[in-house]
């Protein structure tokens, strides 16, 4: 996951981080491993203990 984008008119409401849940969602049903590159994706990892069977490090 090597970037992440939402519209500065979308932003604060949460989008970023259901992109990445989503995305971790679609890893888990399809057993893969995410590389989070992008800044807001690796915190997000960081933050979410839940995320810690996808992530590759």
């Amino acid at each position: 996951m090597d970037h992440t984008f939402v519209e500065n008119s979308l932003r604060g409401k949460g989008i970023a981080q259901a992109l990445v849940k989503e995305v971790v969602t679609k890893a888990r049903e399809e057993n893969k491993t995410i590389i989070p590159l992008s800044p807001f994706a690796k915190l997000e990892f960081e933050k979410k203990k839940e995320y810690a069977e996808v992530w590759k490090r």
